[in-house]
């Protein structure tokens, strides 16, 4: 679009959203009809001129991040009030919560590195756009192969675009047909290079899955079947993080689905200062709970319900315990 055009629909959404005037008033001065105007305000916030976000008062359980940080040694903890939320609009409040803190945490001329999936779109719709720091924002794993919002390529674009900075997108699926064929994707000079800049990275961010039928993004995605999915938890999997699958104690298990996963290594992701997972809902309470006492992720937000169960489970469930019941 010409930079008229953009100069334009800036100055009609100031007049609209800073200046306070009606539509008729933007009209008569511009010389334009009403309907003309609220069409150029939609313009404006489809080409990005205008970015709303709706700040929710959350609700936060003090006590509990106070308890998570001490039984996980964790660096920071958000604890979302669920109370009557559904989960679709507790997930998206989680987002907000987790964009929030990652205000406060990223700063100038950092890298940032960004998984994949649902908990981490609503993170990103609501980062910050009045930062324009010098970022530059870091694929970790190949593409999924969701709905553009929901998927890397597209999350990494749009958390740079948010913060102003800069952006390298790994051009691969998630998971490839064979362990060769990964191996030789991981030798392409373009992807060699997103992977370096990978372990230069001051924070991760991630979406932390779990292997049921019904929530399973790597199942909706299609990069696994339910039998796949079956078969790793035979194997022992409670949870996965950018390919990474591991058990309820958060030992990575070697298995051959794991093996076809395009993406950073283990080393690189703990080597983040920051490594800041988003997971909320009952479901979620083993594969966060493998996450922490991995060391896979040291900041964390969730939800009050995950994080009593989390906090009551280790309390009564030591880590190597073979036990994976939940407690009542």
């Amino acid at each position: 679009m010409e930079l008229e055009r953009l100069e334009l629909l800036a100055s009609i959404a100031k007049m609209w959203f800073v200046d306070g005037m009606t539509q008729a008033q933007i009209a008569s001065r511009c010389g334009y009809s009403r309907s003309m105007v609220s069409r150029l305000l939609v313009e404006a916030r489809a080409n990005g001129i205008v970015d709303i976000h709706i700040h929710y008062p959350l609700q936060r359980n003090e006590e509990l991040e106070s308890r998570l940080v001490k039984k996980f040694d964790l660096r920071i903890a958000r604890v979302l009030t669920r109370e009557t939320l559904s989960e679709t609009e507790m997930v998206r409040r989680l987002g907000i919560l987790a964009a929030r803190l990652l205000d406060e945490l990223v700063g100038p001329a950092m890298t940032v590195g960004v998984g994949w999936g649902t908990a981490l779109s609503e993170l990103i719709n609501s980062a910050s756009s009045k930062s324009y720091l010098d970022i530059h924002v870091v694929q970790l794993i190949g593409a999924p192969g969701v709905e553009p919002e929901f998927d890397g390529p597209g999350l990494v674009q749009r958390l740079a675009r948010s913060y102003g900075g800069s952006y390298s997108t790994i051009s691969a699926p998630l998971i490839v047909e064979s362990e060769a064929t990964r191996d030789s994707l991981i030798k392409d000079k373009r992807i060699q290079a997103v992977l370096l800049n990978a372990e230069d990275m001051d924070i991760a961010i991630f979406g932390i899955g779990d292997l049921s039928e019904n929530h399973s993004g790597l199942i909706r995605s299609g990069n696994l079947t339910e039998n796949d999915a079956q078969e790793l938890v035979r194997a022992g999997v409670v949870g996965e993080i950018c390919g990474f699958l591991y058990d309820k104690n958060g030992e990575l298990i070697d298995h051959p689905i794991g093996r076809r996963v395009v993406g950073v290594g283990i080393q690189t992701m703990r080597a983040a200062p920051i490594r800041l997972g988003v997971a909320g809902g009952q479901i979620k309470v083993l594969p966060i709970l493998g996450a922490l006492r991995g060391g896979i992720v040291n900041v964390l937000v969730t939800d009050d319900v995950v994080a009593d169960a989390l906090v009551r489970f280790e309390e009564i469930e030591p880590v190597g315990s073979k036990s994976g019941a939940l407690v009542p």
